[in-house]
């Protein structure tokens, strides 16, 4: 299948990247998706202050883009895969560009 994913890989030697949403739910949701621009489908992922994990954007109502309005919500992953990614956003709102503040306390999204 053709879905966006996120991959980290470390800077040691031979280290295997790491597919931080495989075997999630998120990506078994049937309206699984990214956001949609020009360029293509993408998560618009962002690094948390620190460094443990990742914000990003992903639609679970994307099937149902023929006859209604989606949304893309944010969510945040562990760096190391292996837990469920967790809801940051609710509602009907889409939201893109997913980043933190100066303090590295505050997470802004358009």
């Amino acid at each position: 299948e053709r879905q966006p994913r996120l991959y980290v890989q470390s800077l040691e030697p031979g280290a295997a990247p790491v597919d931080v949403l495989a075997g999630s739910a998120l990506v078994r949701e049937r309206g699984y998706a990214g956001q949609t621009s020009d360029e293509g489908i993408h998560l618009d992922p962002a690094w948390a202050p620190d460094g443990r994990g990742l914000v990003f954007v992903a639609s679970v109502d994307r099937d149902r883009a023929a006859h209604d309005f989606t949304s893309t919500q944010v969510w945040w992953v562990d760096a190391a895969g292996g837990v469920e990614p967790r809801r940051l956003t609710a509602g009907r709102d889409s939201w893109n560009e997913p980043r933190f503040g100066p303090d590295g306390r505050t997470l802004y999204a358009e």
